[in-house]
């Protein structure tokens, strides 16, 4: 296998590769590789490619750098639903101090400060409503677990809060009161708790409950943040960092000692203790559910979407009849449907996703392929875009799968972990699925116009 990395590594640092489809011109160019690039080469895109519509593995939620929120429906995907679960911390943050606020305070006001994680922390139909409610968790969450996009936990159905018909604003900082002082804070959903709840948390001060961390998580096991679909589905999912967020109580204090007023906060620090997103799709209604039901194993229209939803299998049945043979170069052509029989399905409202990815999976476990992590081989994926006879744009993907391909050709090299020769599925999903909410329609294995093509250069070995 050695060899067989040395002799790609030369040959693409001499020639540079771009493939494309003998069935169409693209964006990449309608000039496949001449063999003559390579020693004894031979190029082909006629390989039959498999796809069939699946629903994606759950996906691990629990260390996102971004959290998303929110109700969306998709005019061809559905409805899709985002909430948070996440553990809460005593005043002071992650420091294991006794913490006592005294006796003499008042309760002004409780807030939940959650900060967006960018300008464009959005996805779906801007300034549209949504509404939001807080409920206490009753079910304890372990730090350190990792937790699925398909992982509920108990709660109390009564709500701690709510904002109704919010319409979401990733632009102006709200200025609040802090400390007596008029702050400017970053950009944020802020969501008024009830003053019961505040007085509840309060109360803990100066008892052991306020002593560490763990004893105030056995009081409150955390709080779920969740979209209120009760009157119909929002139009977007927001994005937001829980490294800022926190739980905010301002307070007005008398004592000895001085008078005035404090905010006490509560932290919300998604990198130190359990934050978790759980994710549900409905796709009732749409062409997605009954391709879902087919056991058809060649779709012609597959659709990719984020947040734990659909996915793609690929196989190539014949892959195996190249014999003994060195793979140069691999690539599998992905190309956007830009409408379909009676809805266009390309929106600028719900745009392609930057990146897709190739995993394969054994016993519901999903396995980057060694394409991904290899360090002289640009795994690609990312979005090129083409200009068809439309006025849209339609975006191309080629993602590369050469060692993938030359493992279940001639076995797993001796120092892998994972023995990918025994995958014989490919499985194409969005890239990053788990904190991303992004979808795409994609032709499939027998597509008229936008067919899934697999580029192959290669190298008879005697």
């Amino acid at each position: 296998m050695k060899f067989f990395r040395l002799f790609v590594l030369v040959a693409l640092c001499s020639v540079p590769v771009l493939f494309s489809s003998c069935q169409k011109t693209t964006q990449i160019g309608s000039n496949v590789i001449p063999g003559g690039d390579f020693i004894y080469a031979v190029t082909t895109d006629t390989f039959t490619v498999l796809a069939q519509e699946e629903a994606e593995l759950p996906v691990p939620t629990s260390s996102l750098s971004k959290y998303l929120l929110g109700s969306m429906r998709d005019p061809v995907f559905g409805n899709s639903y985002a909430a948070i679960f996440t553990q809460v911390q005593i005043p002071g943050g992650g420091g294991e101090t006794f913490v006592n606020l005294g006796n003499s305070i008042s309760i002004d006001s409780i807030v939940l400060s959650l900060p967006y994680y960018a300008s464009t922390s959005y996805y779906g139909i801007p300034k549209t409503p949504q509404s939001i409610k807080v409920y206490q968790v009753t079910q304890s969450m372990l730090p350190g677990t990792v937790y699925n996009s398909n992982q509920p936990f108990s709660f109390d159905p009564q709500p701690i809060g709510a904002i109704n018909n919010y319409i979401p604003d990733f632009i102006d900082s709200p200025k609040v009161w802090q400390a007596g002082v008029l702050d400017t804070v970053p950009p944020q959903l802020r969501i008024k708790l009830s003053a019961a709840f505040a007085q509840e948390l309060l109360s803990q001060s100066g008892t052991g409950t306020f002593n560490s961390n763990s004893a105030f998580q056995n009081f409150l096991k955390g709080i779920l943040i969740a979209p209120d679909t009760s009157n119909g589905f929002g139009a977007g999912i927001m994005y937001f960092d829980l490294t800022t967020a926190a739980i905010n109580v301002y307070c007005s204090q008398t004592s000895s000692t001085g008078s005035g007023p404090i905010n006490v906060q509560f932290p919300i620090n998604s990198s130190a203790y359990v934050a978790t997103d759980y994710y549900k799709h409905n796709y009732n209604g749409t062409p997605i559910a009954n391709l879902l039901k087919t056991d058809s194993s060649n779709n012609s229209v597959l659709y990719i979407q984020s947040m734990g939803g659909l996915r793609a299998k690929i196989t190539i049945p014949h892959l195996k009849s190249l014999g003994n043979v060195l793979i140069n170069k691999a690539q599998l052509e992905v190309i956007q449907i830009h409408s379909g029989s009676s809805t266009p399905i390309i929106d600028s409202n719900f745009s392609a996703p930057q990146a897709l990815e190739l995993l394969t999976d054994s016993l519901n476990t999903n396995y980057s392929i060694e394409d991904i992590s290899n360090d002289f081989l640009t795994y690609g994926g990312t979005r090129i875009k083409t200009a068809p006879a439309t006025n849209d744009t339609i975006w191309e993907y080629n993602v590369n799968v050469s060692d993938q391909i030359q493992y279940l050709l001639t076995g797993n090299p001796t120092n892998s972990t994972v023995n990918y020769s025994q995958f014989s599925s490919l499985f194409l999903r969005t890239f990053p699925n788990p904190e991303i909410a992004d979808r795409i329609v994609i032709g499939g294995g027998n597509s008229s116009k936008s067919k899934l093509v697999l580029h192959l250069v290669y190298t008879k070995l005697k």
